[in-house]
């Protein structure tokens, strides 16, 4: 439905889905970023924090870079910072 409403440039935080995608629709400039998004009441090991603070700045950089984000988490748990995210950045 994106692509018939002109959207072509994609981006997921899902290789499955950016491959599938891409099989359907080849003209779609679609791209695939793995990350970790932190969730409250699931702790991060002092192992992880580097990465999870990194991916935190990166989801940033994405939503502030972005028209429109959809949030097609699992959880409601998974949803919950992204949504802070684009509530900070008056995004869609």
């Amino acid at each position: 439905m994106l692509m018939a409403w002109g959207v072509w440039k994609i981006t997921l935080l899902d290789k499955a889905a950016v491959k599938s995608l891409n099989r359907l629709f080849p003209a779609v400039e679609a791209e695939a970023i793995v990350m970790a998004i932190p969730m409250p009441g699931h702790p991060v090991s002092t192992q992880e924090d580097d990465g999870v603070l990194e991916d935190c700045r990166h989801l940033q950089d994405l939503i502030a870079s972005h028209d429109a984000i959809i949030l097609l988490t699992d959880t409601r748990e998974s949803r919950w910072l992204p949504s802070l995210f684009c509530a900070n950045a008056n995004k869609l």
